[in-house]
């Protein structure tokens, strides 16, 4: 089940090419010894950061300076490889997990990380959104199995189905995100290839990169060959998407899917992309070693000098004020900061 989870949270052990120039902060360690799988930052007070990692979580609350450990769930959970905060006070805090026994579950904490309570299990590990607008209706991809929904919190969650011919079945969901202006609009992807998308709250499915003879989507049919790792969605401009992927780099669609451009072909093998949440023409990409800067909505890039020779890279995460970058590696967590 390990190998099956790291290979939703990292993509493959390959080197990319940019060309190093001067970066405009610098990197910290703040956290060393110990392997992270997923991060998160609370987005009303960026002093506080969770980590995942093996059977826990770290929580920081002086940014990422000093950590306090946490148990997640049961003795048997493997590793906590995805974490999502309620975007909306009092900050309910949700961890997916892999057990060393197979499958996924998903835990709800309600006071910062201490305790946690589990509300679902299935066939593989989860991968969670909330609602911004109304935070008690969650959606969870799970590998192998598809999609869920739950209007009260996760304590009941109905299970979502996909059209005949939407894509092959069991999908391998390993990214999940929705429209911050409009959360009916939802975008998903598949390690089997393939970015999904739902415009009625995931009643409905759409394949915008299986695109057949009577699809609108120019030039996208070779595109479901390759794996899908994380999907973006600029803030300020939801129709503008950044999908990382294995093997062809970043693609960018600034129509919601319709049509889609290929950015630097140097980066190939892209764990994430995530956007300045203050300024979105600022991007941070990450392959395995390295971690990228665009400041011009991915046009150019320049390598930032990630630290370690061998980090393992498998999370990336920005704050809410864009002044400090969280890396999650084999070795711990990495801070880019700015600003100071």
């Amino acid at each position: 089940m390990k190998r099956l989870v790291v290979a939703l949270v990292c993509s493959l052990h390959f080197v990319s090419l940019a060309v190093a120039t001067a970066s405009p902060g610098h990197w910290t360690t703040g956290l060393s010894g110990k392997p992270i799988y997923a991060l998160a930052v609370n987005p009303s007070n960026p002093e506080i950061v969770y980590a995942g990692r093996d059977r826990g979580i770290f929580k920081s609350t002086d940014a990422g300076t000093t950590w306090t450990f946490f148990h997640v769930g049961s003795p048997d959970i493997s590793m906590v490889h995805h974490l999502v905060i309620d975007p909306q006070p009092p900050r309910f805090l949700y961890a997916s997990t892999a057990s060393d026994f197979g499958g996924g579950r998903l835990f709800k904490s309600t006071d910062g990380g201490e305790t946690w309570s589990l509300i679902h299990m299935a066939a593989g590990p989860h991968i969670l959104v909330i609602d911004p607008q109304h935070p008690t209706v969650l959606y969870a991809g799970v590998f192998y199995e598809g999609f869920f929904k739950s209007v009260d919190g996760g304590v009941n969650r109905t299970m979502v189905g996909l059209e005949p011919g939407v894509t092959s079945w069991p999908i391998q969901v390993s990214a999940l995100v929705l429209d911050p202006t409009n959360p009916a609009i939802l975008y998903a992807g598949a390690l089997d290839g393939g970015v999904l998308k739902s415009t009625d709250a995931v009643a409905t499915w759409v394949n915008i990169f299986w695109a057949g003879d009577n699809q609108p989507v120019e030039d996208a049919r070779d595109l479901r060959i390759y794996s899908i790792n994380a999907i973006a969605v600029a803030p300020t401009q939801p129709t503008t998407l950044y999908v990382s992927t294995q093997g062809r780099g970043i693609l960018k669609s600034i129509d919601g899917g319709m049509k889609w451009q290929e950015l630097d072909r140097g980066l190939l093998y892209v764990l994430a992309v995530v956007i300045d949440p203050t300024t979105p023409a600022v991007l941070y990409a990450a392959t395995y070693d390295s971690v990228f800067l665009s400041t011009d909505s991915g046009e150019h890039w320049q390598n930032l000098q990630f630290p370690s020779s061998t980090p393992g890279i498998n999370a990336i995460t920005v704050n809410s004020t864009g002044t400090a970058l969280y890396v999650g590696t084999n070795n711990g967590v990495s801070v880019y900061r700015l600003g100071e």
